[in-house]
């Protein structure tokens, strides 16, 4: 059984909030990005515990994930994930963000 989330960003420029992953679920995420207006973003996961006190968070690139000025579907099957967050790097609109991780 899949379990969804659904995080919508609505920023000019700048870094989204961490959404933390079911750790233990399988490691396939489908993520769809919807760009609205002119925008430049990456989609950035962390290995690291992000709902943690006193832990830095090193972000790291998703493949096919950075550079982004368009929609995107995303399929990902990379390492285990903690967080995934989209980081707009220039442009002014915004990006919806869906992500979908596979279940159990």
């Amino acid at each position: 059984m899949s379990s969804p989330v659904n995080r919508k960003l609505l920023t000019v420029t700048g870094v989204g909030d961490w959404i933390p992953l079911n750790r233990w679920a399988k490691d396939d995420l489908s993520i769809v990005t919807t760009a609205n207006g002119t925008v430049t973003y990456d989609v950035e996961f962390t290995l690291d515990q992000v709902n943690r006190p006193n832990v830095t968070v090193t972000p790291r690139p998703i493949e096919n994930g950075t550079g982004l000025t368009a929609d995107a579907n995303l399929n990902v099957t990379e390492t285990p994930m903690e967080a995934i967050r989209v980081n707009i790097t220039d442009g002014a609109g915004s990006v919806d963000f869906h992500v979908m991780q596979s279940g159990y």
